[in-house]
């Protein structure tokens, strides 16, 4: 699944969910794992987090700046 993601610099790019997991701190946590398009990084992220946003939302606007 494509989504956009902002990475660690601020910027909105678009990325991969390879995968989601569950991880148990205090309570149960979704998280996903994102490889970022043009990189080989990838990063866990909390699946409710406000850095991911649904493919387009952000890297289509002309407004915001990018790589």
């Amino acid at each position: 699944m494509l989504v956009d993601v902002r990475d660690l610099d601020h910027v909105w790019c678009t990325g991969k969910v390879h995968r989601t997991m569950n991880k148990f701190h205090d309570r149960k946590v979704k998280y996903v794992i994102v490889k970022y398009d043009k990189s080989t990084k990838k990063e866990e992220i909390p699946e409710n987090s406000p850095r991911l946003a649904p493919r387009g939302f952000f890297t289509e606007r002309e407004d915001i700046p990018r790589y």
